[in-house]
């Protein structure tokens, strides 16, 4: 799936109609809803009213708005870059990243890789 994505530039950026279409529709339905600017305000104001282990939790079960996480994966935002996978056993798969400047948000990344199936992502 990162394929697709990656095979685009800045300059030829599809709009995320485009996205829809091109993306698989298991990827597509497991994004989150599309929200206002006001939207992302009112849950942002309440989600820094939680206590930090919460806004964590919250973090990790949220899924991704498919709009922001293609943002993430735009080549001007993206600072780590796909050197490869293996699975390792029936339960694990490791990705390898090239991350100058570490640390890189892969949030992004981490959304697919759950959006997929995965159950724990843990970085070393």
């Amino acid at each position: 799936m990162l394929e697709v994505v990656l095979r685009y530039g800045e300059r030829d950026w599809p709009a995320l109609a485009e996205w829809q279409r091109e993306l698989p529709d298991w990827f597509v339905l497991a994004s989150g809803p599309e929200q206002s600017e006001q939207e992302d305000h009112e849950w942002l104001v309440w989600w820094k009213s939680l206590p930090p282990d919460q806004q964590n939790e919250i973090e990790d079960r949220q899924p991704w708005a498919l709009s922001e996480w293609l943002e993430w994966l735009r080549p001007s935002e993206r600072t780590w870059y796909w050197l490869g996978a293996e699975q390792a056993s029936t339960t694990l798969l490791k990705v390898w990243l090239d991350t100058p400047g570490s640390p890189a948000p892969v949030g992004a990344l981490e959304w697919l890789l759950k959006a997929a199936g995965a159950i724990e992502v843990v970085e070393e």
